[in-house]
């Protein structure tokens, strides 16, 4: 059975491979987009330093009013990028502490979509929401020129060079 923990620790590995692309991005290339009706680098990454706490906060309530009502996040720099990241990690962490077995059993249906229990949609929309958002950036990253792989996406690490 798929636990909270075993969700924690899947969101936190997806963290921490956006961390380390993060880490790739030259501070001038934030505002790097591939077209104009997409979003920059900064922009993708204040959308992820908040949007899954977020969604935890819109689920507990079973209110997608609330997204209306949140704070907005605080705006990302080349110098508090990974910061924020963290940030957003223990903050959902703290919020999936208050969460009990009913509440992850409670059926819930956002943005028009299938009623589910919470937990399955802690899987289906915030943990495919990680990968989706990280594969872009990791695109963003190849477009921008910097030399990327497979590992920097799926490891969050450089390919080890092979001898």
């Amino acid at each position: 059975m798929y636990t909270k923990q075993d969700f924690i620790n899947s969101f936190e590995n997806d963290m921490r491979i956006i961390n380390h692309l993060i880490e790739k991005i030259p501070t001038d290339k934030y505002d790097f987009k591939l077209m104009d009706n997409q979003r920059a680098v900064t922009d993708l990454l204040h959308y992820l330093s908040s949007i899954f706490s977020d969604t935890l906060q819109v689920m507990k309530a079973n209110d997608q009013d609330l997204y209306k009502t949140l704070p907005k996040a605080p705006l990302i720099t080349p110098e508090n990028a990974i910061e924020r990241m963290n940030a957003e990690v223990a903050k959902v962490k703290e919020l999936l502490a208050t969460w009990t077995e009913e509440d992850l059993k409670a059926p819930i249906s956002l943005f028009g979509g299938p009623s589910l229990p919470k937990g399955i949609m802690l899987v289906d929309y915030l943990l495919q929401w990680a990968a989706a958002y990280k594969m872009q950036l990791f695109l963003y990253i190849k477009q921008m020129g910097i030399k990327v792989g497979t590992s920097n996406a799926w490891g969050g690490m450089d390919m080890p060079e092979i001898k």
